[in-house]
């Protein structure tokens, strides 16, 4: 018996093994199969794949339009798979745009160039960034968009200048192309998709000589309309046309944006039975809000839907998007897009098969079959009252409508007569249907709706309702009784008066005596007070207080109808009793709720005729546009004159909403009178500095509880904190004196410290805060830093050595640097280049002007990095006013001999040039070019004499000629563990390795002396002659 189980579970084991196996093998073929270095991952959904640029990248695992995503691997670009060795070994040269393309298989698209004439721009010059269709797209692209691709500015619309990559990509970012005009949006949303125009980006950051291309799914059409525009020239969309001019929606959709329209087409209409739609058009409220429930804020690419998201409508409903491998769908399949992707200048369209009907724009009848009123809407057409419901252009009504279970509970005979006497149902049917629009939170105490059963009135009354607090305490309005559980004792609600009271907001219930409204909050209602607590009336100015006890004042922290917490938007509107009256309210995903950044302590305690919320300040009513707020504060005088001198009054004024962090006159005072003269002298500087003060949305100090981040105009960062004495900006560097004056447009806090963006900064500050010690005290030696520190010098680019490559120096060097000012100032002016240069724009095979003229530094670019010279970038791209800064690894000293004068020179390497003499090989060496040779030593030539003089001519040329490449290859070319294939002067392939920090040539020559850099070329210095 146990040998019969022993073997049932053995036989189980076997079984479940080569199930799991299986299951193994099959999902994840490839992550078995592939690993190494230079692998990335590709995610495969049905015939698509997404690649990226290493193996780390996380997929999702959720389905992706009802499909299964796998994850595979395979080579990154640029690099080949050796038999015998890890990963993909193998790097293949760095090309230029033309020839990647081909390498990548853009064939159509490398044709379209040809055809276009720009394939000798793409070639030459740069750097460029290419947004290149795939092949498939082709056959799926209209003849018209091809023929367009194939003109000069029609394949120019997919260059950018410069080489942007993926991560420099935000949403809703717009890049010029070389085309005139010729402006794409690129989208990033957070689920990691990217496109352009609505293509998307398949293949990113494939890196060329002279730029970047990304490989998408659509050519791009040039030129794209307005989105009002798009709708009217199109036949499909002739009832969306006659729709729109109905109504006020033509000029958003031309001027604003941007914004995504589905767009129904003129079958679509055909699907509304023709009375419904006239019933429709009697109802303008209704027609807009059908409108304005197919249009959405930002840019919604159809790429950008893979799974079931909601999206908010211009009419604040929602709309609810899925896909499925059919396409795109809205509302569960109720709508289908048809034609995606319709670029606009302002935004998308894509056209639907379906209109979309927001419930707020179907009429009373078709809302209560909906809501499954079943016998309601059934008592309703036997008394011949449904007609009337039905129609667009009756009521409004309100429906007091008894769920099918009321009207189960219904006694017996009354059922009975409702069921029998038509006149008793039409009666009683009349009594359930009010005039007028009434929401819940209108309904008052102790008042009356006139209904259709005149003169009957139905009664209203407002009884306590159950609201919760985190925080454990009676809420409003109830009291706790001796044991007895929580807080079981309710009091009669009270009008907003006596409830003020009973919350203890006395100083402001008096304010609503002086200010003769309190006769208003006793008797009329619904309202929504914001009451300030008794304790800010203290910090307070007397003026604020007196204005708060007028009519007008009081009345600007009162709203029509009761509004709870729940409802508040971020950045919504009320229009308050004052008139005029507008406030804002603020909620951010912190939590915390404000009200013209006054914070709501505490919400919605209830009263028989509206809702209170506490706040912490009392409000200031007719708030100015913060340019107006800045000119009338003499405590913002400079900030004034500068903002005079830039063109940011008028966004300022007309834009927003905005925050405006202002320096007061004391925070400029702190600024060096000479700095600031300084500052003055460069206009994009002084802009760029002011930018960096302001932020998009309003921004309270109420909102900044912990350390956040904040992106200005300028695009730089700001870090905001807050301790006990209030807000720091900066890591304490300034702080917030003044917070929170309201403006039409947004919120001012004065500052008692200037924010200085690190772009701003000169390049001596700039050097000075990267902590480039060694650089800069050279600098000062040598006399160089004054020009760096003018914001009127320039511009330049420091490629500036970091402190190690300094202390990395040869020993003789470095004492001749210490010695010698005028070599240290030849050594340095060599490192300062003309222009402002940031590390995208570097081109292979290109020189910088620098400041020891006429010596250039030459560029070059490869698949693992660009060097300059010998050197490479540790850190790039660091911005200031006058120029830019780049951190490298090593000081480039300027060369002063050919390479034929470094080895005639060099006892070690003279053997070598020798036998170049003999065989008539040196001269090119001693001329202009650009060479890599790999030179042996003296010792290694030694080794193998004896075969040397028994070669002949040809031989012994040929073997030397192994050792001579063309163009400069210096060890910033080499990646750890990658084989870099490079041809010599016979045309064979020398493998190029480097393994352990050390250089290999064809597996067995090792390089002990790298890049001895000459006026034509670089030599390395190798162990072995290389023979094959």
């Amino acid at each position: 018996m146990k040998i019969l189980v022993f073997l049932e579970l053995l036989l189980f084991t076997q079984i479940y093994g080569q199930y799991y196996s299986y299951r193994r093998s099959y999902y994840n073929t490839q992550s078995y199969t592939l690993s190494g270095p230079n692998v990335c991952s590709v995610q495969r959904v049905g015939s698509k794949k997404i690649y990226t640029e290493s193996r780390t990248v996380r997929y999702t695992s959720q389905d992706i339009c009802g499909q299964r995503p796998y994850k595979e691997y395979d080579c990154c670009i640029g690099y080949e798979k050796i038999p015998g060795y890890p990963g993909c070994s193998k790097a293949t040269p760095l090309k230029d745009l033309m020839e990647t393309l081909a390498d990548v298989g853009a064939t159509e698209f490398l044709n379209a160039a040809r055809y276009s004439g720009v394939q000798y721009t793409l070639s030459r010059t740069g750097p460029y960034t290419l947004f290149a269709p795939v092949n498939e797209v082709f056959n799926k692209t209209s003849k018209d968009l091809r023929r367009r691709l194939r003109t000069s500015q029609g394949f120019q619309y997919h260059v950018v200048k410069n080489g942007v990559e993926l991560k420099d990509f935000d949403d809703e970012l717009e890049l010029e192309t070389l085309a005139i005009p010729g402006k794409v949006v690129v989208n990033n949303k957070e689920t990691g998709i990217t496109t352009v125009n609505c293509a998307r980006i398949t293949r990113p950051n494939i890196p060329a000589t002279n730029g970047i291309i990304h490989l998408i799914d659509k050519i791009l059409d040039r030129y794209p309309e307005t989105i009002t525009n798009i709708i009217y020239q199109d036949k499909r969309l002739q009832t969306l046309q006659d729709l729109i001019a109905r109504t006020r929606l033509t000029d958003p959709l031309m001027r604003n944006g941007p914004f995504t329209v589905f767009a129904p087409t003129v079958d679509a209409f055909k699907k509304i039975p023709s009375e419904v739609l006239t019933n429709i058009l009697a109802n303008t409220e209704a027609l807009t809000k059908i409108l304005q429930h197919h249009v959405v804020k930002g840019t919604i690419c159809s790429n950008f839907i893979t799974r079931k998201q909601t999206l908010k409508t211009l009419a604040g409903s929602k709309l609810e998007a899925d896909c499925d491998r059919s396409g795109v769908t809205l509302n569960k399949l109720k709508a289908r897009i048809v034609e995606p992707d319709i670029i606009a200048s302002n935004g998308v369209v894509h056209m639907i098969d379906t209109v979309l009907m927001p419930v707020e724009a179907k009429t009373l009848l078709d809302r209560a079959e909906e809501l499954g009123l079943k016998t309601f809407v059934k008592l309703l057409k036997q008394a011949g009252l449904d007609k009337d419901l039905a129609l667009y252009s009756s009521g409004p009504y309100t429906l007091f409508a008894p769920s099918d279970y009321a009207f189960s509970a219904m006694r017996r005979d009354r059922s009975a007569k409702v069921n029998s006497d038509k006149d008793f149902l039409r009666n009683v049917l009349n009594f359930h249907i009010g005039f007028g629009k009434i929401m819940s939170n209108q309904l008052v105490d102790d008042t009356t709706v006139d209904t259709k059963l005149y003169p009957r009135k139905l009664r209203i009354n407002v009884y306590r309702a159950i609201l919760g607090y985190k925080e454990y305490d009676c809420c409003i309005g109830y009291e706790k009784i001796p044991g007895y559980p929580g807080c079981s004792k309710a009091t009669p609600l009270k009008d907003l008066m006596e409830t003020l009271a009973d919350v203890g907001a006395t100083e402001f219930l008096n304010a609503a005596r002086y200010s003769g409204v309190q006769y208003t909050l006793s008797r009329t209602g619904p309202y929504t007070l914001f009451a300030p607590v008794n304790e800010v009336f203290n910090k307070t100015s007397k003026d604020l207080r007196r204005r708060l006890r007028t009519s007008q004042g009081f009345q600007y922290h009162v709203v029509k109808n009761g509004v709870e917490l729940k409802d508040f938007d971020d950045e919504l509107e009320l229009e308050t009793l004052a008139i005029p009256g507008k406030v804002v309210v603020n909620n951010k995903e912190t939590g915390i709720t404000t009200v013209n950044c006054a914070r709501i302590t505490r919400p919605n305690i209830p009263a028989t005729n509206g809702i209170i919320h506490l706040i912490d300040k009392i409000l200031d009513r007719y708030p100015e546009t913060i340019t107006n707020i800045i000119y009338q504060d003499k405590r913002l005088q400079t900030l004034q004159d500068l903002i005079a001198r830039t063109r940011l009054t008028d966004p300022l004024m007309r834009n927003g909403p905005f925050t405006v962090f202002a320096p007061t006159v004391d925070a400029f005072k702190k600024i060096p009178s000479e700095v600031l003269t300084n500052i003055l002298a460069n206009t994009e500087a002084l802009t760029k500095i002011l930018q960096h003060h302001v932020v998009k949305g309003t921004i309270c100090s109420n909102f900044i509880t912990r350390k956040q981040t904040l992106k200005t105009l300028a695009g730089s960062k700001l870090e905001a904190d807050c301790d006990r004495s209030g807000v720091t900006l900066n890591k304490l560097k300034a702080r917030i004196v003044e917070p929170d004056i309201i403006a039409s447009n947004g919120v001012v806090h004065m500052i008692d410290t200037v924010l200085m963006p690190v772009e701003a900064k000169t390049l001596l500050d700039r050097a000075e805060e990267l902590g480039l010690k060694t650089f800069v005290k050279l600098l000062k030696e040598a006399g160089l830093d004054k020009d760096l520190a003018l914001y009127s010098s320039g511009p330049y680019t420091l490629f500036a050595p970091s402190d190690y490559a300094f202390s990395a120096m040869r020993r003789d060097r470095s004492a001749k640097v210490n010695s010698d000012k005028d070599f240290l100032r030849n050594v340095l002016n060599f490192h300062i280049g003309f222009g402002k240069i940031m590390s995208n724009q570097l081109v292979d095979d290109t020189t910088v002007d620098t400041k020891l003229y006429p010596r250039k530094l030459r560029i070059n670019v490869y698949r693992a990095q660009p060097s300059i010279e010998a050197s490479s970038i540790e850190k790039g791209d660091f911005e200031a006013a006058n120029g830019v800064i780049h951190i490298i690894d090593r000081v480039i000293f300027p060369p002063e001999q050919t390479l034929d004068e470094i080895m005639t020179e060099d006892e070690c390497l003279r053997p070598f040039e020798e036998a170049l003499k003999k065989e008539g090989l040196a001269a090119q060496l001693s001329q202009s070019g650009s060479y890599t040779v790999f030179v042996p030593t003296r010792a290694a030539v030694r080794r193998v004499k004896r075969r040397l003089d028994n070669m002949s001519h040809d031989q012994l040329k040929k073997i030397l000629k192994n050792h001579i490449l063309e163009g400069v290859y210096t060890s910033c070319a080499f990646q750890e563990g990658t084989i870099l294939p490079l041809k010599n002067q016979n045309g064979k392939e020398l493998s190029c390795s480097k393994s352990r920090g050390r250089m290999l040539l064809s597996r067995r020559a090792r390089v002990s002396r790298t890049n001895i850099m000459a006026t034509n070329g670089v030599l390395h210095v190798v162990d072995e002659v290389l023979e094959h």
